[in-house]
C-alpha cells in the first residue's frame, strides 16, 4: 500500500510538471539497464534504445522484445523494435508502451532511427518519436527529435553524445505545449581484454560523480555474459544466455518502490 501512495505521489508531480517526464524515452533495454544506463557510446543492437549512432557499427537484423512489470505493481513497459544495416547504414523502428491501469496512464510511441558513417571513426544517427498521451489529467501528443554522434578514436575506446529531445513539439488538451526538457549527455565505452566492456555516462553534462552512471559487461563465451551497472546509487546487475539465433537478456534493478526484473528477448535475422 505504502508503495502505491509513493507512485500516486510520483505520478501526480509528473503530472503537475510535464517536462519532467511525459513523453521521455522510459528505459526498455535489459543490457542497458543492467549496466546502470551507461549506454551512450555502446553500440550493438541495443543502439535502437539509447544513441541511434550505434546502428551503423551493428551489421546484423535483429528483434528485440521486452515487457516489463515495473517495481511489481501492475505498472506495463513493452518495447518492440526492429533494426538493420543496409550498405552501411543503420536503420531501425520501434513501439514502446506504457500503461498504469491503476491510474488510467497510458502513453504509446512510434519510432524510426536512422544513422551512417560520416567517416570511418565518426557516426551521426537521429531518431524521430511521435507519442500520444492519455490520463485523467487529458490527452496529448508529440514530435520529438533526439540527435547522436559517436567518435572512435582508437579501437578500444569510443565517445559517444546524444542531444535529447533535441526537438520537440507538444500538444496539450488543457492547453499546455510544455515540451520535454532538453538534455545532453556524453558517454565513453572502452573495449577490455577477454571481451569486456567499461563504460560511463555524464547525464545532461552535469560533472557531479554522484549522477555518473557506470557499467560493466563481460562474456565468458559467445553464449554466456554478465553485467553490473550503478545507476544514482543503485547497484544493477544481469546477463544474457545466446543459443543459435536468439538471445535472453536480463537485468535487476531495485528501486525504493520495489525491484523490477527486466527480460529482453533477441532474435537475429540475418546479416554479419
Amino acid at each position: 500500500m505504502l508503495k502505491r501512495i509513493l507512485l500516486v505521489l510520483t505520478t501526480c508531480a509528473i503530472a503537475a510538471c510535464p517536462a519532467l517526464a511525459e513523453f521521455e524515452p522510459w528505459e526498455a533495454g535489459a543490457r542497458g539497464t543492467a549496466m546502470g544506463g551507461a549506454m551512450t557510446a555502446v553500440t550493438g543492437e541495443d543502439a535502437l534504445l539509447y544513441n541511434p549512432s550505434g546502428l551503423p557499427r551493428f551489421g546484423k537484423t535483429t528483434l528485440l522484445f521486452t515487457n516489463t512489470d515495473l517495481y511489481g505493481l501492475g505498472i506495463e513497459h513493452t518495447f518492440l523494435g526492429l533494426n538493420t544495416n543496409v550498405k552501411g547504414v543503420g536503420l531501425g523502428a520501434a513501439f514502446s508502451r506504457f500503461h498504469d491501469p491503476e491510474l488510467a496512464y497510458l502513453q504509446q510511441t512510434l519510432q524510426a532511427s536512422g544513422a551512417m558513417s560520416l567517416s570511418p571513426a565518426v557516426t551521426f544517427g537521429a531518431t524521430l518519436r511521435y507519442g500520444t498521451l492519455k490520463s485523467e489529467a487529458g490527452g496529448a501528443n508529440s514530435l520529438i527529435a533526439d540527435l547522436g554522434l559517436i567518435w572512435q578514436p582508437v579501437s578500444s575506446l569510443q565517445l559517444g553524445l546524444l542531444a535529447q529531445n533535441a526537438l520537440a513539439a507538444v500538444n496539450y488538451e488543457r492547453g499546455e505545449e510544455t515540451p520535454p526538457e532538453r538534455a545532453l549527455k556524453a558517454g565513453a565505452a572502452i573495449n577490455l581484454p577477454g571481451n569486456a566492456i567499461f563504460a560511463v555516462n555524464i547525464p545532461d553534462l552535469k560533472f557531479n560523480l554522484k549522477n555518473w552512471q557506470y557499467g560493466f559487461e563481460k562474456w565468458y563465451s559467445d553464449q554466456f555474459g554478465v553485467r553490473l551497472g550503478l545507476n544514482d546509487g543503485r547497484i544493477t546487475a544481469g546477463l544474457s544466455f545466446v543459443s543459435g539465433a536468439w538471445k535472453i537478456d536480463y537485468a535487476y534493478l531495485p528501486h525504493e518502490l520495489g525491484q523490477t526484473h527486466r527480460v529482453a528477448l533477441k532474435a537475429s535475422l540475418g546479416g554479419d
